[in-house]
């Protein structure tokens, strides 16, 4: 494929995001006002912190998505379609498996956890075990998706993927929509919500199955026993499990931390802020998942000029797509807060500032994160960076117990997140000879000049 070619494509994907983009964000941004005016803060705070605790077991499809998608574009480059079919097979028997004991093992001390530690009343603890038991379910069939999303990477299927995932945000929105018109409750409403939801995921599941079965009949699952590929699979999981627990501990540990000293109300806060935070930088990342598959196939077929020439574009063009609509939105925070929210909670304002400034910093990076997963040496930079971030757990605990004020502990996440940037850099040049100077002469300085 030539160059001119791979750019018209990766513009084509990239337009097909951006209308997916527009959809899933005005779903997202409905879908939070109906539920914020529903529920109110404390019971949408109670929602959000329990699916970041289900979201602690997404280390599973994180890991898995990662890796999957990886080796099925490393085939897909190599054209080599026998493999790609098996390569296929494997991941999909690793996710049904990972789903089963993900049911079996996840239920018993999550449902502990909730109804013996979680700081609600007490008249709300069955119907948070309810929930909490309906959203890991949800989770679990979700899984298998894994497979699908990777084999439509590597096949640069855009266009299926945002029609499946325009399919699962209106699956949401009609279950916020269903409550809404609902007259039990809070209880029976959050439960009814869980239930919906569940149904929503199988629904899509069913969906995403039946399109990838069908349009790719060359990568149709066939039963194997490929140990060799699955070690393969699961030990580059294994490296990406530290970047997975580092973001975990960043989101839902952290939000069990705020909880206890600050409430749930405090998660309505962030759960907002990110919500705000995931619309605006659907540009960017929207881009980033068009181009990804182009950078794990380049290093296998093409020179380190061209490699690293797709990557110092890929930073630039991400970071202006999250700028140019990220710096007009901080300027006037507050009042797109109030005319999005009505009731803004307290500190929604300052956490999404702060989790934008941490959104511009990983613009810069993130491509170079598909470059060095491409390598298959990603080792020593996981651990060094996954190290970083882990320290905002432990010292937003000792922020707030020493009585610190709350915007200390996402500044803090400003810092670390600059920190991990840097070293993951250092890990580039290593690893993909990549040269520090022309980076900061083509990117840094020219989107700072931008």
């Amino acid at each position: 494929m030539t160059e001119s070619v791979e750019h018209k494509k990766l513009a084509v994907n990239t337009v097909t995001l951006y209308l997916r983009m527009a959809a899933t964000a005005i779903i997202g941004f409905i879908c939070t006002r109906i539920l914020l005016q529903i529920l109110g803060d404390e019971n949408f705070g109670l929602c959000s912190l329990i699916a970041g605790i289900c979201g602690i077991t997404s280390f599973i499809s994180g890991n898995l998505s990662s890796s999957a998608t990886r080796f099925l574009c490393a085939d897909s480059g190599a054209k080599d379609v026998q493999q790609l079919q098996k390569t296929y097979s494997v991941t999909l028997e690793i996710s049904l498996t990972a789903a089963v004991l993900l049911m079996l093992i996840a239920q018993l001390p999550g449902a502990y956890y909730l109804y013996r530690h979680l700081p609600v009343p007490d008249d709300m603890r069955e119907t948070a075990v309810c929930f909490f038991r309906l959203t890991i379910t949800a989770f679990a069939v979700n899984l298998p998706g894994i497979s699908f999303y990777s084999l439509l990477m590597a096949k640069e299927d855009i266009s299926g993927y945002a029609k499946i995932s325009i399919l699962d945000c209106c699956g949401k929105l009609a279950a916020a929509l269903l409550i809404s018109f609902s007259s039990h409750s809070a209880q029976k409403q959050i439960e009814l919500y869980g239930l919906l939801l569940l149904l929503s995921s199988i629904v899509n599941m069913t969906v995403f199955g039946a399109y990838c079965f069908f349009k790719y009949p060359d990568c149709r699952f066939k039963p194997v026993w490929e140990p060799g590929k699955a070690r393969q699979i699961l030990s580059f999981s294994g490296w990406q499990f530290f970047g997975t627990l580092s973001c975990i501990s960043w989101h839902s540990l952290t939000d069990i931390v705020l909880s206890g000293f600050l409430g749930t109300a405090i998660i309505s806060s962030r759960s907002a802020a990110l919500q705000l935070r995931n619309g605006i930088s659907l540009l960017s990342s929207n881009f980033l998942i068009a181009v990804r598959p182009q950078i794990l196939k380049k290093w296998h077929t093409d020179s380190e000029d061209k490699f690293n020439s797709l990557n110092y574009f890929s930073a630039k063009t991400s970071f202006f797509l999250l700028l140019v609509i990220a710096l007009p939105v901080m300027l006037e925070m507050d009042f797109l807060l109030q005319l999005w929210l009505k009731d803004v909670p307290k500190y929604t304002a300052i956490i999404a500032v702060l989790t934008l400034c941490n959104s511009l910093i990983d613009s810069w990076i993130e491509p170079f994160k598909s470059a060095m997963e491409s390598t298959g040496k990603i080792s020593g930079v996981q651990t060094a960076t996954s190290l970083i971030l882990l320290l905002l757990c432990p010292l937003s605990y000792l922020i707030l117990k020493c009585g610190g004020p709350v915007e200390a502990v996402f500044f803090t996440g400003v810092g670390l997140t600059l920190l991990a940037a840097i070293i993951r850099l250092v890990f580039m040049k290593k690893l993909c000879r990549l040269d520090l100077k022309k980076f900061f002469l083509q990117v840094w300085c020219k989107t700072m000049a931008g």
